[in-house]
């Protein structure tokens, strides 16, 4: 939350890499939930670079990561 409050676009590759982290302990979450907040903060800091990892990240193999980004893609604009 502190990085989507903060929406620095330094953070746009680690939010990216982290969207797509495994947990141990979030293995009862099956709605991806620390995916989503990165995928929000990805949206917020809303840069060239952060729509480009939100793109990728829609496309992702996990359909649930894949149905955040497009959302958050669809927030964003073109």
């Amino acid at each position: 939350m502190l990085l989507k409050q903060i929406a620095d676009p330094v953070s746009v590759e680690c939010l990216f890499n982290a969207a797509d982290l495994k947990f141990k302990y979030l293995d009862y979450d099956d709605t991806y939930q620390f995916a989503r907040k990165c995928i929000i903060a990805l949206s917020t800091i809303n840069n060239h670079e952060a729509v480009e990892k939100l793109k990728l990240l829609s496309d992702s193999n996990n359909i649930i990561i894949a149905y955040y980004a497009k959302i958050e893609l669809n927030r964003t604009g073109p």
